[in-house]
């Protein structure tokens, strides 16, 4: 097999190209038998900061979440699988914090958003996270991978988009710090070794031999 990884990071929400070889076949002395695309990205950093201003203390939910995926750009490809799903099109890394109490506002200003870090404010740092995705692209698309002439190469594209927020109660003002996105996409292309024709040429000359002798 032949593999091959381009790495990407960026700071959601945004997006970044990624450019890859076409399989070549050496003059047909390889067959491509199938492409596999695997995408991993991590999430790292952010934070969501919730200052209280209603008069009504409770609990809240917070939650962050990456939305990635993968796209073509050009070159003629399919990221389709077996299914007929896209492989990578959207791929979810979401932290949360579930049950979290806050007190009633302690008497700032109710306009914008304070850092009291009194009991009316929380800050939610989320943990960082992994996730990735794996598959095989359709066959009938397989031969949209080989290098054509000068179509020597295929472009992807990973876009990331982040959501925040607190919820549970009215009156919540919020503020957040973006996160990055730093991950790889890796494109496998799995082919057989055609036999060279002078192989060919003695295997036939040997089963015409085999055939001969056996007819004696």
């Amino acid at each position: 097999m032949l593999t091959q990884t381009e790495d990407f990071g960026f700071m959601p929400n945004g997006s970044q190209q990624v450019r890859f070889e076409k399989f070549d076949d050496l003059a047909d002395t390889r067959v491509l038998r199938s492409v596999e695309i695997t995408l991993e990205y991590t999430k790292i950093g952010g934070s969501l900061a919730v200052d209280n201003d209603s008069a009504m203390p409770g609990t809240i939910d917070l939650q962050h979440t990456v939305n990635g995926g993968l796209s073509v750009v050009s070159g003629g490809i399919s990221l389709l699988d077996f299914s007929f799903n896209p492989i990578g099109a959207s791929l979810n890394a979401a932290t949360s914090l579930h049950g979290v109490k806050i007190a009633a506002s302690s008497g700032d200003s109710i306009s914008e958003y304070n850092n009291t870090g009194l009991s009316d404010y929380f800050i939610f740092n989320p943990t960082n996270l992994t996730v990735s995705a794996t598959g095989t692209v359709n066959s009938i698309f397989t031969s949209s991978y080989i290098a054509v002439g000068t179509a020597d190469n295929f472009i992807l594209n990973f876009g990331a988009f982040q959501t925040m927020g607190a919820t549970g109660l009215g009156g919540l003002q919020q503020a957040y710090v973006m996160s990055e996105v730093q991950g790889f996409v890796t494109v496998t292309y799995h082919y057989d070794v055609a036999p060279e024709p002078s192989s060919i040429l003695l295997g036939l000359a040997g089963a015409i031999g085999v055939g001969i002798r056996r007819r004696r």
